[in-house]
């Protein structure tokens, strides 16, 4: 009988600890995923998009408070990376789905045509709406596990649970084909087509897509390419004015490199010039001090080439 009582205590006690234990490990665990919700959002911008009809850019400035909302329909032609030429967005979907030699066509055509980052893309079905585009962001959306890109579930978490609480004035769109982003033309062939405009479209978003952090820190950048690819520079250098950053030369250098380096002096390489810079392209920093005549050198090597495709 004493046996038995005892028996009881301790079988009482370890289920005890065993259920301390449990609860511990559930709390951690219900923790850390509290926590990168919460600080899933990298600081600046950040741009998604939601393929439908249209198409519809969600980029959102964390500095500012505010999402700009971008659609552009499906038949609009715009330059392909991989040396595809123009073709209109769906067509790159298509032809991306059937060349697996040519993954990240889309995401990557329709960054350089916007001349901004993107970091993931997912699919939606019908027509498509800004609501339901926000919506489509939420891991209870029917396609909310369809992501293409470096998109945490955290991240689309929190990029919904933000969105969907937004004020009307918090949330910005540019109807461009009122202002002349989609410029008709006629195809060998005879048939009307509608062209991506870029000069147009940098024109009319102006400042829009600027990181506040970035442009008023009023850094000077130079741009030197590497590698062989036309047009690396120039391609690059759009992407960082569109930040913000001022840059005023491109360059050529014989001098192959592999990587990206960013030459700066210390107190800049603490900028988020550079953290924008490197968090983009990868590029590491170099003790070697750039040109004197700019705050910060960027030198392009043969990953950018190889992972941007610019004009290949």
């Amino acid at each position: 009988m004493m046996r038995d009582r005892v028996a009881l205590r301790m079988g009482s006690r370890h289920l005890s600890r065993v259920i301390g234990i449990t609860t511990s490990v559930f709390l951690v665990f219900f923790a850390i995923i509290i926590w990168n919700i919460i600080t899933s959002l990298p600081d600046g911008r950040t741009t998604v998009v939601v393929v439908g009809d249209p198409v519809t850019v969600l980029s959102w400035d964390g500095e500012r408070g505010k999402l700009g909302v971008i659609a552009i329909p499906g038949d609009v032609r715009i330059e392909g990376v991989y040396g595809t030429g123009q073709l209109p967005l769906v067509s790159l979907l298509k032809l991306e789905a059937l060349d697996l030699a040519k993954q990240g066509l889309f995401l990557y055509s329709l960054s350089d045509a916007l001349g901004l980052p993107i970091m993931g893309v997912i699919r939606e079905n019908g027509s498509l709406s800004a609501d339901r585009a926000i919506a489509s962001l939420s891991p209870l959306s029917p396609t909310g596990w369809q992501w293409e890109g470096g998109v945490s579930w955290p991240m689309r978490f929190r990029m919904w649970w933000i969105f969907k609480n937004l004020r009307p004035d918090a949330i910005w769109s540019i109807h461009l084909q009122d202002q002349g982003v989609f410029q008709d033309t006629v195809l060998p062939d005879g048939s009307g087509t509608r062209v991506w405009n870029t000069e147009r479209f940098d024109t009319v978003v102006g400042s829009l897509l600027e990181i506040d952090s970035v442009r008023r820190e009023t850094l000077r950048v130079i741009i030197v390419n590497t590698t062989s690819t036309n047009g690396l520079g120039g391609r690059v250098a759009r992407v960082l004015e569109r930040a913000g950053m001022a840059v005023v030369a491109l360059e050529n250098d014989t001098t192959v490199q592999d990587g990206c380096t960013v030459h700066a002096k210390k107190d800049v390489m603490e900028s988020r010039a550079v953290l924008f810079i490197r968090n983009v392209y990868g590029c590491t920093m170099s003790e070697e001090r750039g040109d004197r005549r700019v705050d910060i050198t960027v030198r392009l090597g043969l990953v950018n080439a190889k992972n941007y495709r610019w004009g290949q």
